[in-house]
C-alpha cells in the first residue's frame, strides 16, 4: 500500500505553526542561505494563500508545503523548492513576476510565470474534458512539455500532482477517477519519462487504487503476504553488490525494492497469469558514472 511521508506535523497547529515545523525539519544538504530564501517564499505563501482551500478541504498552505516536501525528498535545488512554495501566488497580494524577480531572482519569477500560466491554460482546458477526454489529454502532455523553459518546472507540477493523489480519498467517486485517469494517462508516463522513478511507481500505483480498487486491493494483498521475504532477499543482494563494487574500485549507487503494484497487476493482466507465475517481484538498480 502506498504510504505517503512528509515533514509535516499533525492538523492541529495552524498553517504558520506547520511552515516552521517544515522549515525546522530541512535536510543539511540545504545551506544557511538556502534556508533563509526558503524561509522567506513561505512567508509569501502564507500571505498569498493562505485564506485558501482546496476541494479535498486541505489549506493551499499545507498542500504546497507537502508539495515542496516532496521536492525535498526529491533533492531538489533551494530554487525549484522555493518555486514549489510560491506556485499561485502572482496576482496576489500585489505579487507579480517583476516583484519575484527582485526578491527571488530571474531564474524563480520565470518558473513560477511558467507554473502560473500552466495553471489558467489546464483550467481552460478542462471544459474539453466532459466532451472529448482523449483530446484533453492530448492538450494535455502538449502544455507539460511545451510551455516550461525550465524542466523543474514539469517536476514541481508532477510532486504537486503526487500529493493530489494522496489527497483525495474524500472526494466524490466521480471526481477520484477522473484525477487518476489523467494521473494514469498523462502524468505517470511524463514521471517516468523523465526519469523520476519514485514518483511514477506511486502515481501508478494510486491511479489503480482509484481506478479498479479491487483490482488494486487483491494484488496489494497478494504481494503484501510475501513482502517481507522478498525484501530480505533484495537487502542481501544489496549488500553483496555494495561489496563487489568497493572491492572493484567502481563508486556505484545502488538501491533495491519490491516492484510496486501496478507493474504486478499489468503484467499480470497483460500475460494473464497469476501472481504465482510472476518471478520478477523484485528490481535493483546501479547508477555508476559511465
Amino acid at each position: 500500500m502506498v504510504k505517503p511521508v512528509y515533514n509535516l506535523p499533525e492538523e492541529h497547529l495552524d498553517d504558520a505553526g506547520a511552515t516552521e515545523h517544515w522549515l525546522g525539519a530541512l535536510p543539511p544538504n540545504y545551506t544557511d542561505e538556502d534556508r533563509r530564501r526558503i524561509a522567506d517564499a513561505c512567508e509569501l505563501l502564507v500571505r498569498c494563500r493562505g485564506d485558501q482551500t482546496l476541494e479535498t478541504g486541505e489549506s493551499q498552505v499545507r498542500h504546497l508545503l507537502s508539495t515542496a516536501d516532496i521536492l525535498v525528498r526529491l533533492r531538489m535545488d533551494a530554487d525549484t523548492v522555493i518555486a514549489s512554495l510560491l506556485n499561485g501566488c502572482l496576482g496576489r497580494a500585489d505579487v507579480t513576476e517583476e516583484k519575484l524577480r527582485e526578491r527571488f531572482g530571474p531564474g524563480i519569477a520565470v518558473m513560477v510565470s511558467d507554473l502560473h500560466r500552466i495553471d489558467q491554460i489546464a483550467n481552460v482546458d478542462a471544459a474539453i474534458a466532459a466532451k472529448d477526454q482523449d483530446q484533453h489529454e492530448e492538450n494535455l502532455r502538449r502544455l507539460l512539455l511545451g510551455i516550461a523553459e525550465d524542466v523543474r518546472v514539469v517536476l514541481v507540477v508532477l510532486a504537486e500532482r503526487l500529493h493530489l493523489m494522496r489527497s483525495i480519498k474524500t472526494l466524490a467517486e466521480d471526481r477520484r477517477r477522473k484525477i487518476a485517469r489523467d494521473t494514469q494517462r498523462v502524468y505517470a508516463p511524463l514521471a517516468n519519462r523523465l526519469g523520476v522513478w519514485q514518483v511514477t511507481w506511486e502515481l501508478e500505483d494510486l491511479a489503480l487504487r482509484y481506478l479498479e480498487p479491487e483490482e488494486y486491493s487483491r494484488t496489494a494483498k497478494l504481494l503484501g503476504d510475501r513482502r517481507a521475504e522478498r525484501e530480505g532477499y533484495i537487502a542481501e543482494v544489496l549488500a553483496t553488490l555494495e561489496e563487489k563494487f568497493r572491492e572493484a574500485g567502481i563508486k556505484a549507487e545502488i538501491s533495491g525494492r519490491p516492484k510496486h503494484i501496478y507493474s504486478i497487476w499489468r503484467k499480470m493482466q497483460r500475460k494473464n497469469v497469476d501472481i504465482e507465475q510472476i518471478f520478477d517481484l523484485r528490481a535493483v538498480r546501479v547508477l555508476v558514472d559511465d
